[in-house]
């Protein structure tokens, strides 16, 4: 017999874990002999007491809340004025999703949708905002022919133009944007195209949300 369960023999018999019938021992005690013999017990689970955390619940409320506030700030109205050079892209009434945080960090690309201030807002008067589409970017030169865009002498044939609209060439500044409208059937066009410096841009119009029937991209 090994000397480790002959140690183990004399330890537990002397405890009256072990009851010996003549050469043969007897586990005495239950819950040890329910071991030995592969029984399966119940064992007590211990209860993981969930802990309160009011400063979560609260931080997801104001995350929340500041998240809704961002969002509202930054959805407006098409105007009628807008929806005349914009057709079809932008109606009156549509309603836009707009960035007026990070496009101030991007660099604007031609065919994005700019909403910009009108350099005749005088201090007292309210601000006028206008949305027209990048045609043109900075140090490029322009040129207008019958609704045809030349960019730097090359045809641009993405983004067309009313057929009565001509503009000499010029080039643009290194912070200057050309912007036109969508509508190219206006035949109004004192208001369809300006240059535009960065200053003046506020926002980038990222999506059109309402109404649903519109929902959907600018392109």
């Amino acid at each position: 017999m090994p000397w480790n369960y002959a140690r183990f023999l004399t330890y537990a018999s002397e405890r009256g874990i072990l009851k010996q019938s003549g050469g043969r021992f007897r586990f005495y005690h239950d819950l040890l002999r329910e071991y030995f013999a592969g029984e399966d017990t119940e064992r007590p689970q211990l209860a993981l007491a969930a802990s309160s955390r009011p400063w979560l619940n609260w931080t997801l409320a104001v995350m929340l809340f500041l998240g809704w506030l961002l969002f509202t700030r930054n959805i407006q109205t098409v105007a009628l004025d807008t929806a005349m050079m914009m057709s079809p892209t932008l109606e009156a009434q549509d309603r836009v999703l707009t960035d007026d945080l990070t496009y101030g960090y991007r660099t604007l690309q031609r065919g994005d949708i700019i909403i910009f201030k009108s350099p005749n807002t005088s201090a007292n008067a309210e601000e006028r905002l206008y949305i027209r589409r990048i045609l043109a970017l900075p140090h490029e030169t322009v040129e207008i022919r019958q609704g045809q865009a030349l960019i730097n002498h090359r045809p641009l044939e993405t983004l067309p133009l009313p057929p009565s609209y001509e503009r000499d060439s010029f080039t643009l500044g290194a912070d200057e944007y050309f912007v036109v409208g969508d509508n190219h059937e206006i035949e109004e066009l004192e208001e369809f195209a300006e240059i535009v410096p960065r200053p003046r841009i506020q926002a980038q119009v990222l999506l059109r949300i309402a109404p649903l029937s519109r929902f959907g991209s600018l392109d």
